[in-house]
């Protein structure tokens, strides 16, 4: 048997048992040993190492945990309307608890992927929002023109691809009649060119329910 005469390390999985421990015969006086502590009752792992059971019971990666918020702008739809270039877009977002952007339909270039941060300072009634947008080229908008993208003629001559654009939105908070709008300034984020201003925006609580 491949575990006589052997030599063991034994943990629970709320206890650890630093003293070895020897499996004389076969599994199974391994499993009387266990019973024999009540600490060690459960669920239980053994390995011929602690090296070993170190990576039985390694703990998962640990991750943040989730922010939740709940302000003013906590799961609302909102209209944003986008100024850039001469060009105005429609584009219905809801804002989750987590601080996420759920983009919704638009009159604007279709994207074929969304999704966006957003965050609300109300020391300085001040809001931010990132949105992160992939388009294919050539793509028609849902107003039937075709949607070209900043590489312009360029783009086109070296055929359809998929391109990612990312937009900054800082703005401020205004509040009538329990209605909400948020007005301000387009930035693109870029890691050569830094942050620029590229437009303007307005955010206006639709009241959806």
């Amino acid at each position: 048997d491949v575990f006589d005469g052997r030599w063991f390390w034994i943990a629970s999985k709320n206890h650890c048992n630093h003293s070895i421990i020897a499996c004389n015969e076969t599994v199974e006086s391994l499993s009387s040993h266990i019973s024999m502590k009540p600490s060690l009752i459960g669920t239980w792992a053994f390995a011929s190492s602690p090296g070993a059971l170190q990576q039985i019971y390694a703990p998962a990666q640990s991750r943040p945990p989730q922010r939740l918020v709940s302000n003013i702008f906590t799961e609302k739809y909102f209209q944003l309307e986008e100024l850039e270039d001469k060009e105005t877009a429609t584009t219905e977002i809801f804002l989750n608890p987590d601080e996420t952007v759920t983009l919704g339909k638009t009159d604007g270039p279709l994207h074929t992927k969304g999704r966006g941060i957003w965050r609300y300072h109300p020391k300085s009634k001040s809001f931010e929002m990132k949105l992160r947008r992939t388009f294919d080229s050539g793509k028609k908008s849902s107003k039937g023109d075709f949607h070209v993208s900043q590489m312009g003629a360029e783009a086109e001559r070296m055929g359809e691809f998929a391109y990612e654009v990312e937009r900054r939105f800082v703005g401020d908070v205004t509040e009538v009649g329990g209605t909400l709008a948020v007005s301000g300034s387009i930035h693109l984020v870029d890691e050569t060119l830094g942050d620029e201003k590229v437009g303007f925006f307005n955010m206006i609580d639709t009241r959806k329910n």
